[in-house]
């Protein structure tokens, strides 16, 4: 994480937390082009953070590249993260809870990088986190409803 790091969690750093979701919201605003209109849209209703992911799923393309995917469940509608072209991913688990998929999706980051690299990191309520780098970036609404 880059910008809510795991320890501001702990009440006793709400401050930090604060500046760090200031810092994060400057960022957001100030690099808007970078991001698709639907994947803004999605963002600014609130973010992804009340969303329940399925599944994150690893794609070895025939070209010899890695796409790594996040599927979204948010009031009954799909929606995909597609990192294209992964460069590094990784996954730290919290020894103490294992249940990542079963843990809350708490805070994610999308930012580009000096290098011109899509970093999309996120951090889940029992302390895991899961960081992505690609070469692109691609969110996906799916059309059909998930049948509930």
């Amino acid at each position: 994480m880059k910008y809510f790091l795991p320890e501001y969690l702990d009440g006793s750093n709400n401050e930090l937390w604060k500046k760090a979701c200031r810092e994060y919201n400057i960022y957001m605003t100030e690099n808007e082009a970078v991001f698709s209109k639907a994947f803004l849209k999605e963002y600014h209703s609130g973010g992804f953070h009340d969303y329940r992911i399925n599944q994150i799923k690893t794609e070895f393309t025939g070209s010899g590249t890695v796409n790594i995917t996040v599927e979204l469940e948010h009031n009954g509608r799909r929606y995909l993260l597609i990192s294209k072209d992964v460069t590094s991913s990784s996954v730290t688990i919290n020894n103490q809870d294992k249940s990542i998929l079963n843990s809350c999706y708490l805070y994610g980051e999308y930012y580009k990088d000096a290098d011109g690299a899509f970093n999309h990191n996120f951090l889940f309520g029992n302390g895991s986190e899961c960081d992505i780098t690609s070469k692109g970036f691609v969110f996906e609404t799916q059309k059909e409803s998930i049948q509930q």
